[in-house]
């Protein structure tokens, strides 16, 4: 199942800088690549900033739930985000430019991405309260539950995930579901 995501990654990020809305650019220093990097972290701001009331949700703030998901890892030099929330909107942002927007709106990445976070559930109780929202570190996988009560994180490191080793598997692969059907609207 790794392999499946890594594959899917390399292909779309590939896509993404050999297309007209990737970097083209080699030099990490130039005006497109800071471009890029500063609509990629605005994006992950908005992503952080959201609450279940301006997804338009009524829940109560007694109990704690997760209505998000922010998972992140380093690619080939870039960092990925991916965006999932309870109603079935998912977001792809890339830090070397580029991304998916609005993947919610087709049917399979809506119905993959609403089990992704309710399996977030299971994991609420493995994670910690968060003040900070680091980018991961490399090799490392970092999980960010968007609750009711606030973010709650947990960094996971790449290679126990790759070996099968970790308890968050489980997730990591309804995670790698939502990723699978990005992969496939990018071929269309």
């Amino acid at each position: 199942m790794i392999y499946v995501l890594i594959i899917a990654l390399v292909i779309i990020i590939s896509k993404l800088i050999f297309s007209k809305k990737g970097v083209t650019s080699n030099h990490p220093n130039t005006a497109s690549q800071q471009s890029a990097q500063d609509g990629y972290l605005g994006l992950r701001n908005m992503a952080f900033e959201m609450t279940p009331e301006k997804l338009g949700l009524s829940l109560s703030k007694n109990e704690t739930l997760a209505f998000g998901i922010i998972m992140e890892w380093q690619m080939s030099g870039a960092i990925v985000t991916m965006v999932s929330y309870c109603t079935g909107d998912a977001s792809m942002y890339f830090s070397n430019g580029g991304g998916f927007i609005g993947g919610g709106q087709h049917e399979n990445v809506n119905r993959a991405t609403k089990l992704f976070v309710n399996k977030a559930q299971d994991y609420l109780n493995k994670t910690a309260k968060s003040d900070s929202t680091d980018l991961p570190k490399n090799g490392a996988i970092v999980f960010y539950l968007l609750t009711t009560t606030g973010i709650f994180s947990h960094s996971e490191e790449m290679k126990d995930i790759e070996q099968g080793n970790s308890e968050w598997l489980a997730l990591f692969d309804e995670a790698n579901k939502v990723i699978s059907e990005f992969r496939i609207l990018s071929k269309k």
